[in-house]
């Protein structure tokens, strides 16, 4: 019965993700089964909208603020541990906003000042001074 079933789907794939993209509610419902045991007979397009679905509770239960970090360039490891730590993990989550504070660097974040801090803490870390890291 499995075999008949299985040739069924693969002779009927064009009509089944027809079928599928018009009441996607489907995979997860009748069609769950054949995600499950046949998933190339699902599209693609198909295959990615049910994982966007599977996904999003997930999302919506994530930490959707913002975490402002005022860092020092001079002192851009120290500061930026400070202010880390007391976060919770969840609001690790969010999005980093970040603010360089000193004598001659104001800045404002829309998205430039976050990749520079990574690139910038992530030289930091490897720091042999910090003794995080052990060379080979």
């Amino acid at each position: 019965m499995e075999n008949m079933l299985n040739i069924f789907c693969h002779q009927c794939k064009n009509i089944l993700n027809m079928i599928i993209e018009k009441n996607p509610s489907l995979l997860f419902g009748s069609f769950k089964v054949a995600i499950r045991k046949h998933p190339n007979i699902i599209s693609f397009e198909n295959r990615r909208r049910h994982f966007y679905e599977e996904i999003k509770p997930l999302h919506d239960q994530r930490y959707q603020g913002s975490i402002n970090l005022n860092i020092k360039r001079k002192f851009i490891f120290e500061d930026s541990f400070e202010q880390i730590k007391p976060r919770k993990k969840d609001e690790m989550f969010g999005r980093i906003r970040i603010n360089f504070s000193g004598v001659n660097d104001h800045g404002t974040d829309a998205g430039g000042l976050t990749r520079e801090w990574f690139l910038l803490i992530s030289k930091a870390m490897l720091n042999p001074g910090y003794c995080l890291f052990e060379p080979t």
